[in-house]
C-alpha cells in the first residue's frame, strides 16, 4: 500500500509522528512539504491580524485566509499523478481547495483529512477548507465534538481520533543534577494563549508554590506578574528530549485545557504520563476516560480543588509515585500509540477501498 502525506513538515510536527506510524504498519509513504512550496505572505499575515479581530462581532468575517498556495497544491497532484498512492492524508489542509480534493480522487486515490485543532475554530481553519469539506473520504478529528460539525457541513464520514503519543520519543529519562533544575514542584508546558490558562497559574503563584512554565508567548505577561517576578517563567518551549527531562525533574505537570473552546483533552493528556510523570488534568469524561482517576492521574475542576490536591500530592510523595507509574503502565498497555491510530486509518481505508 502506499500513502501520500501532504501538510506542514515541522520538526515537531505530527505529521512526521504519522509517517513513521504508517512505515511502521509496511506502507509505503511519501511526503509534500506545505513549507517548502508555500509561505504566508507578509501582507497576507497583516490581513489575518485584522479578520481576526473582526471574530468577536461575527466569527464567520474572522476565517483566515491564505493566498498563494497553488504551488502547493500543484505539487500535491503532480506527486499524485507520478507516485500513484493508494490512499493521500492530508495533514491540516488549510490550504487545500475543493479542486486539488477532486483531483486526487479522479486519479483514483482515496481522500482523508486530519486535523489535529478544533476545526470550527475560525483562527486555525480557512475558507478552502470549509469548501472542500465534502469532497473528502472521511474527516479525522481529535475534537470529539467537532464529528457532528464535520457531518453538518456535508462530510461524507467523520472519525474521532484522539492525541496519541510515541513512546520512543516521549518517556521516562534520568536527569543529572544539573537537569534536575529544569524541574519545579509544579510544571506547565503549553503557549499563553488565553488569559484564563495565565490567570490560573498566576493565582498558584501568589499562593506561593514552586512553579515553572515553559512555552511560547509567555514573555505577552505583564511586568508586574507573579510569574515573571519570581522567575517562573523560562521563555522558551521544551520539546522531545527536553520535555521529557522537564517532566522527569518535576514533580506534578498540569494537565490545562483551551476554554476559548470546548477541549476536552490535548497532546499533552498523552505526553505527560508517557514520560513517567504525575499528571494532575482538568476534569473532563473524555480525559477521564483514558486515565482512571485517583489511580492513573488525578483531575480537578475548580482552582480550589486544585490547590488542594497540589497540598496533598506535594505532601504524599508515595501516592504522588504510584498514580505516576499506573498511568505511565496504562499508556504503554493501552492503544494510545500513533501506530494504534494509524492502524484506525487503514481499518477506515479498507472499508471504503
Amino acid at each position: 500500500m502506499r500513502i501520500l502525506i501532504a501538510g506542514e513538515w515541522v520538526p515537531y510536527g505530527k505529521a512526521r509522528l504519522y509517517r513513521r506510524a504508517f512505515e511502521q504498519l509496511s506502507v509505503q509513504v511519501a511526503v509534500v512539504d506545505s513549507l517548502e512550496y508555500y509561505t504566508i505572505s507578509f501582507s497576507n499575515r497583516l490581513l489575518n491580524l485584522f479578520l481576526r479581530q473582526l471574530i468577536p462581532f461575527k466569527a464567520s468575517w474572522g476565517i483566515q485566509r491564505y493566498y498563494g498556495a497553488g504551488r502547493f497544491n500543484s505539487v500535491v497532484i503532480e506527486r499524485v499523478s507520478d507516485y500513484k498512492p493508494d490512499l493521500v492524508f492530508f495533514v491540516k489542509p488549510i490550504l487545500v481547495p475543493p479542486e486539488t480534493v477532486q483531483s486526487v480522487k479522479k486519479m483514483g486515490a482515496l481522500a482523508f483529512s486530519w486535523y489535529p485543532d478544533d476545526a470550527m475554530n475560525s483562527r486555525t481553519a480557512s475558507p478552502q477548507f470549509y469548501k472542500s469539506i465534502p469532497f473528502y473520504d472521511c474527516h479525522f478529528t481529535t475534537k470529539s465534538y467537532n464529528v457532528q460539525n464535520f457531518l453538518a457541513l456535508g462530510a461524507k464520514r467523520a472519525r474521532f481520533l484522539p492525541h496519541s503519543i510515541d513512546s520512543a520519543l516521549y518517556c521516562p529519562v534520568s536527569v543529572s543534577v544539573e537537569e534536575a533544575a529544569l524541574g519545579s514542584d509544579i510544571v506547565f508546558v503549553g503557549t499563553n494563549y488565553e488569559n484564563e490558562r495565565s490567570d490560573l497559574l498566576e493565582a498558584l503563584c501568589r499562593e506561593g508554590f514552586n512553579i515553572k512554565v515553559y512555552g511560547e508567548r509567555w514573555n505577552k505577561l505583564s511586568k508586574k506578574s507573579c510569574l515573571r517576578k519570581r522567575g517562573c517563567v523560562q521563555y522558551r518551549p521544551a520539546y522531545l528530549e527536553d520535555y521529557c527531562k522537564v517532566m522527569s525533574a518535576s514533580k506534578i505537570a498540569l494537565g490545562l485545557l483551551a476554554k476559548v473552546i470546548p477541549e476536552q483533552h490535548t497532546a499533552r493528556t498523552f505526553e505527560i504520563p508517557a514520560c513517567g510523570a504525575f499528571m494532575l488534568h482538568e476534569r473532563t469524561d473524555e480525559a477521564m476516560s483514558f486515565f482512571e482517576e485517583g489511580k492513573e492521574a488525578d483531575y480537578f475542576s475548580t482552582l480550589e480543588e486544585l490547590k488542594q490536591k497540589i497540598d496533598f500530592y506535594l505532601r504524599n510523595e508515595e501516592s504522588r509515585k504510584k498514580i505516576a507509574e499506573a498511568g505511565y503502565k496504562k499508556l504503554l498497555g493501552a492503544d494510545y500509540s500513533y501506530k494504534d491510530r494509524a492502524k484506525r486509518v487503514l481499518e477506515i481505508y479498507k472499508l471504503l477501498g
